[in-house]
């Protein structure tokens, strides 16, 4: 197993950058899944008259949306956070950035003040994610020379 994490011993600095990064990572995980993850207390209390295979099938339907919506935050875990990866933490990156840029000039647009409390989460997941992206770039070049010096 040739892991890029056996080779690294981080600074305390990025220990705790690290760290920083897998909590807002959590937390916009929660955010984000939070209506999928209620919908089964949801649905106990309004189908009390419903059959049990309605009930059966839609817990069912709920897994399945659940693990369709949790895939990408995995391979945002185990790209970024296992294994010190760039791709696809740059393309989530750009998402992220034209989902933030886009939620400022809206929240302008409407004048509605709620969504400009939501920014705020938005551009530090953002600002910790591109601080994880330039540790991991660096990591990556590091590695690569390394590489390259055991090849030849």
């Amino acid at each position: 197993m040739n892991s890029l994490d056996q080779n690294i011993a981080f600074t305390k600095k990025e220990k705790i950058l690290r760290k920083c990064w897998f909590i807002s990572y959590l937390i916009s995980f929660i955010f984000f899944n939070s209506g999928i993850l209620i919908f089964p207390f949801y649905f106990l209390f309004k189908a009390q008259d419903k059959s049990i295979a309605v009930y059966f099938y839609s817990l069912w339907a709920w897994a399945l949306i659940l693990l369709f919506c949790s895939f990408p935050f995995y391979l945002l875990y185990r790209c970024a956070f296992k294994k010190q990866g760039i791709k696809f933490l740059l393309l989530h990156l750009y998402f992220f950035a034209m989902i933030t840029i886009y939620s400022i000039i809206n929240s302008f647009k409407t004048g509605d003040k709620s969504s400009i409390i939501s920014i705020i989460p938005l551009s530090w997941f953002l600002f910790i994610n591109f601080q994880l992206f330039m540790m991991n770039r660096k990591y990556k070049k590091l590695f690569r020379g390394q590489k390259k010096l055991n090849v030849t």
